[in-house]
Formats: C-alpha cells, sequence, structure tokens
C-alpha cells in the first residue's frame, strides 16, 4: 500500500476509535454495559503500523493514553478538533517506532 494511502486510511481508523470511544463512555455513563461493543480498533492500527507483536502491548497502553484527549472533545460535529487529535496520535506513534528503532 502507498505511504500515504496508509496514513490516510490509519489517521481514518484513528478518528473512528476516536468517535466509538466517545460512545462506549456515554453508553457507561448511563450505567449501560458497553463492554461488548469493542472493536479493537487500536490492534488495527497498531499492526498496520508494523509494530510486532512483542511491541502490542506496551504500544496498546500508549496508544490509549493518547487517545484519553477526545475525552475533553465534543461530539457535537467537531470532527475537525478528532482528526486534529488523530494526526497528532498518528504523528506520536511514528515517533514511537523510530525510537524503537533506534534503540535497536
Amino acid at each position: 500500500m502507498e505511504k500515504e494511502a496508509l496514513k490516510k486510511l490509519v489517521i481514518g481508523m484513528i478518528v473512528d476509535d476516536l468517535v466509538h470511544n466517545k460512545l462506549i463512555h456515554g453508553l457507561m455513563a448511563l450505567e449501560i454495559e458497553a463492554g461488548y461493543y469493542s472493536i479493537d480498533l487500536s490492534e488495527k492500527v497498531i499492526a498496520l503500523l508494523g509494530f510486532t507483536e512483542e511491541q502490542n502491548e506496551f504500544v496498546a497502553e500508549y496508544y490509549n493514553r493518547l487517545m484519553e484527549g477526545g475525552s475533553r472533545i465534543s461530539v457535537n460535529g467537531n470532527i475537525h478538533e478528532m482528526r486534529e487529535l488523530a494526526n497528532k496520535v498518528y504523528d506520536d506513534l511514528l515517533r514511537l517506532k523510530e525510537f524503537i528503532l533506534a534503540d535497536k
């Protein structure tokens, strides 16, 4: 897959994950069991960026910390802020990957 197409796909998946997380947290706030609706986009994002299985757990924790910023973004038509955060998450994951590769 072409690098720019991959970037667009991954950022789109991160935006989807941000929106999905807001939905899940909203359901939980209403005391509705939402765990059954997990779609694990983080695993797919991590795999698409080429992290190894050995790195998955650490990278998933890092990804989840980065995604916490989405909880402060209003859902009401604020896709621009979601996309900005998704771009930041993408860039931070690439920097983490470069750091891991440089450390080998």
